[in-house]
């Protein structure tokens, strides 16, 4: 993934080149990379099962966006180059890995 700067030639453009390139803007750079290639292979037990994990760390990240008390929270906990819905997912994703494997 190639991130750049500000480019006079890529300004305000996103989207897909063609079948080998996109380019996505995040927090005022432009990212540069490869079209993501969806597996043909049928998903395995522990592949769904992340699947579903993840779906429920989304729902959860989208609860903390909506509610205000929450918003204010995950806004602190946020790390550089990092929005408040990345966190709530990696605090979610955290939170459960912890609940499944104790110490």
């Amino acid at each position: 993934m190639k991130v750049t700067g500000q480019n006079a030639l890529l300004k305000g453009v996103s989207g897909k080149f063609g079948n080998q390139l996109v380019v996505r803007q995040r927090k005022g750079s432009i990212v540069i990379a490869s079209i993501p290639n969806k597996s043909t292979k049928p998903p395995t037990k522990a592949r769904k099962k992340g699947m579903s994990r993840f779906k429920r760390a989304v729902i959860f990240a989208r609860q903390v966006i909506a509610n205000p008390a929450l918003l204010s929270l995950y806004e602190i906990r946020v790390k550089p180059n990092q929005t408040v819905y990345h966190a709530a997912i990696s605090a979610y994703m955290r939170s459960e890995d912890e609940m499944l494997n104790p110490r």
